[in-house]
C-alpha cells in the first residue's frame, strides 16, 4: 500500500479564492481593469480568460468604468406593459447616454 502527501492549498488560492479576489479589487478601485484580472490570474495560477469570463458573469463585477450613480430600467413584460421603453428613451435623451455608457462627468453611468 502507497501513500501519496500533498500540500493542501491555502483557503484563497486557486479557483476557490477568486471571488474575494475579484471583490478586493473591486473594493479597491471601482472596477476590474485588464491589469487586476492578469494579476489575479497570476495569483490564482489559472488562464486571465477563466477569470474575465467568471468577472463577466457576475453583472456585480464590472470590468470597466462605471459612474458614481447607476440607473437601472426595469425591462420584464410587466414594466414594457408600464411603458419603460419610454421611460428609457427619456433617459437617453436627457442624459445624453446609451445603456451600458457613463456621462463625461462620471456621475451617471
Amino acid at each position: 500500500m502507497s501513500f501519496t502527501v500533498r500540500k493542501a492549498s491555502s483557503p484563497g488560492s486557486g479557483r476557490a479564492g477568486l471571488l474575494p479576489k475579484l471583490k478586493a479589487q473591486l473594493r479597491k478601485h471601482g472596477y476590474l481593469s485588464r491589469d487586476a484580472l492578469a494579476e489575479i490570474a497570476g495569483q490564482a495560477g489559472i488562464p486571465i480568460q477563466e477569470v474575465f469570463g467568471v468577472a463577466t458573469f457576475y453583472s456585480y463585477l464590472p470590468v470597466s468604468p462605471v459612474g458614481r450613480n447607476m440607473i437601472k430600467v426595469c425591462q420584464c413584460l410587466p414594466c414594457e406593459l408600464k411603458d419603460s421603453l419610454a421611460v428609457l428613451e427619456s433617459l437617453k435623451k436627457e442624459l445624453g447616454i446609451a445603456p451600458g455608457e457613463t456621462t463625461c462627468s462620471g456621475g451617471m453611468p
